[in-house]
């Protein structure tokens, strides 16, 4: 890189010898930190391009994409509003038939006053709400007795029936099943 300097040849030889000196040297310093700009940008464009790089674009496997650097989908204009649109029918939750019924009556009105009409009395509303049953587990004792054999006077014990020698019913071991299997799938 050559430097044109702003002046003449003569203005140059008139400049005494140590700021002549010290002018090669700043133009010596600036060649070598163009150079070595140059180099940084070449090395940025890389670093900038490797950070760029996801699954989409590269042989990147999707697990290393970033979970914040995910492609925002293009919507398209909705031009409708959020929610039901006019004329959409509702979707409503349907009433069981109910095990037990709980009328209630209005305590108090914003007045103060604490008594009402009985036959103004009438429902507005019904609210549902929904438990499962108590589960009460069926726990039978088998009591094993033993006696002597009046033939041949050997001590005989009863046996517990085939069905029952696990100690869990079919109904409990697949409740249990059911339940160590909906572990694995539980988000």
């Amino acid at each position: 890189m050559e430097f044109k300097r702003p002046f003449s040849k003569a203005d140059w030889l008139a400049t005494p010898e140590p700021v002549r000196k010290y002018i090669v040297q700043q133009e010596q310093a600036i060649v070598k930190l163009t150079s070595r700009l140059e180099q940084l940008e070449k090395r940025t464009e890389k670093l900038e391009g490797r950070v760029k790089q996801n699954s989409q674009n590269s042989s990147k496997p999707p697990s290393s994409d970033s979970p914040f650097d995910k492609p925002k989908k293009q919507d398209k204009k909705k031009t409708r509003k959020r929610g039901g649109q006019k004329g959409h029918k509702g979707h409503q939750q349907t009433l069981l038939e109910p095990t037990e019924e709980v009328p209630l009556d209005p305590h108090q009105c914003i007045c103060g006053g604490t008594h009402f009409d009985s036959e103004s009395l009438k429902p507005f509303y019904t609210h549902q709400f929904i438990e499962l049953p108590e589960i009460k587990m069926e726990v039978t004792h088998f009591i094993l007795h033993q006696g002597t054999c009046s033939n041949c006077g050997k001590t005989v014990k009863a046996s517990i029936p085939k069905e029952n020698q696990t100690g869990y019913g079919s109904s409990l071991c697949a409740a249990v099943g059911e339940l160590s299997g909906m572990h694995g799938a539980m988000p």
